[in-house]
């Protein structure tokens, strides 16, 4: 996405270029915005935006048509056969199974972003390719770290698959761009996901290893988040409560009607998805030079308490037609949690936001999202692009869209039902 959407749950983190992600920086960040309002540092622990794709707001509203207006599923039946209903979370991610894990999987604490380049355009390379980061993402996963692969539009031309290319695999601009090309675009993306840094360092620069000859590194960027308890709602870099009303995809029904590709996508990538990843720097400084009042009418809700400016407590509902005495809106026309609710057609998405501070200067949200059809992004996004208050405190550097393979049964690989035939 591009600019400063909402702010997501739980992502507090920052990084010392020097020595690697530290709480400390993150909790001086959360005095700095957040304790001066007289909270304490365990309310204010964890942070998160979903910038550019979809604010929590826009999580609320009911199932909705997907962004072509076909039904939810295409009438797929329930796996179990029978009703389908909420399905528990799991705590132990496998790699084998109908989907890759990574995506509905709770986030660890951190994650290594990593885009690469085929430095071939021989399929059998690739092939040899997947099938060796299969068999190492399987291992690594009965360890802790989970790995999600995805295939950009270039890949599709490296390999000369463009009729398998999907038609809407693509990222557009969007006005608050200053894209790099370090973090921008790729053929090859991986999603590497851990409890520790070492641990997501370590299977990161395994995979890595493994592409030697085949995929050279274009980017790779990192992220941490801190956990927090349930139905605790953590702050983001602004200060503010973020995620009150983002919902888990546990229930096997939202995942299916928001996330995973059904019958109206290719075979090869039924029970995929698409992963949208936005770089999006904070301009801190000039928030803090910001009076709360103004802060508080650029997101909509209250700096404290976290309640909608038309509510009292935090998981309130807003209320976007309320006006004052004097006949204005309450909530503005360009408030954060407006732009990112209305306005894009019922569209949402699976966030997996991770913080990041690679210098000084350069500190904000990875943004990492899942959806069915890149639609559903794009739709929230350019809601947000066209009038979002928050987007002159917020610069997007990197952005991409890829495919997320689906899962793979035992003895098979990743990408086999596209490159197997």
């Amino acid at each position: 996405m591009h600019h400063n959407d909402n702010i997501e749950r739980d992502d507090v983190s920052e990084a010392s270029a020097q020595t690697g992600f530290t709480y400390d920086i993150s909790r001086r960040s959360l005095l700095r915005h957040g304790l001066r309002s007289g909270l304490t540092l365990g309310a204010a622990a964890g942070l998160a935006f979903a910038l550019g794709s979809g604010n929590a707001e826009a999580q609320t509203a009911p199932e909705p048509p997907l962004p072509d207006g076909r039904p939810p599923r295409d009438g797929r039946p329930p796996r179990d056969g029978a009703g389908r209903g909420p399905r528990p979370a799991s705590t132990t991610a496998t790699f084998f199974g109908e989907h890759q894990a990574g995506i509905v999987t709770p986030p660890p604490t951190n994650v290594e972003f990593v885009t690469l380049d085929l430095v071939t355009s021989e399929r059998a390379d690739v092939v040899a390719l997947f099938q060796r980061w299969t068999e190492a993402a399987n291992r690594l996963t009965t360890s802790g770290p989970t790995i999600t692969l995805g295939l950009g539009a270039s890949f599709f031309d490296r390999l000369s698959l463009q009729a398998q290319r999907p038609s809407n695999l693509a990222m557009p601009a969007f006005s608050n761009d200053a894209l790099l090309a370090t973090y921008t675009g790729g053929d090859l993306a991986l999603q590497v996901c851990a409890e520790s840094e070492a641990a997501a360092t370590a299977a990161t620069a395994e995979l890595e290893a493994l592409a030697s000859g085949v995929a050279e590194v274009r980017g790779t960027q990192r992220g941490l988040r801190a956990p927090t308890a349930p139905r605790q709602t953590g702050r983001n870099l602004l200060g503010f409560k973020d995620g009150t009303v983002n919902p888990p995809f546990t229930d096997g029904l939202t995942a299916d009607q928001v996330i995973w590709v059904g019958s109206e996508g290719p075979a090869w990538l039924q029970g995929g998805s698409y992963l949208a990843m936005r770089r999006i720097r904070l301009d801190i400084t000039s928030w803090d030079a910001t009076s709360i009042t103004t802060q508080e009418a650029v997101i909509g809700r209250d700096k404290e308490r976290g309640a909608p400016l038309t509510g009292n407590e935090e998981r309130d509902r807003a209320d976007f037609r309320e006006r004052d005495a004097s006949g204005r809106l309450v909530i503005a026309s360009d408030a954060h949690i407006r732009r990112a609710r209305l306005n894009n057609g019922g569209a949402r998405i699976l966030r997996r936001g991770y913080n990041y501070q690679d210098s000084s200067s350069d500190a904000g949200l990875l943004f990492i999202s899942y959806q069915r059809d890149p639609a559903q992004f794009t739709r929230i996004q350019s809601s947000l692009a066209a009038s979002d208050a928050l987007n002159r405190f917020s610069t997007v550097l990197g952005s991409g869209m890829w495919v997320a393979l689906p899962g793979v049964s035992s003895g098979g690989w990743l990408g086999q039902g596209l490159l197997g035939a």
